[in-house]
């Protein structure tokens, strides 16, 4: 049933463009993140993951 479609050029060419570009994301992190000096990562490892003071909300939605 699958042999009679046959996909066309152009998507083809947006997933590999699309996986593409996955990858080339996920290889820039690890390198930076390789490549990253014991001091800052440490610094990093310190920071908080929420604020002790929230922020106000500013829209109501009644």
């Amino acid at each position: 049933m699958f042999r009679r479609v046959t996909p066309e050029t152009w998507s083809q060419l947006t997933a590999l463009t699309g996986f593409l570009l996955t990858f080339l994301v996920f290889l820039g992190a690890v390198l930076r993140a390789w490549r990253l000096q014991k001091i800052a990562a440490d610094k990093l490892s310190r920071l908080p993951f929420a604020s002790e003071h929230p922020a106000p909300e500013t829209t109501r939605h009644e």
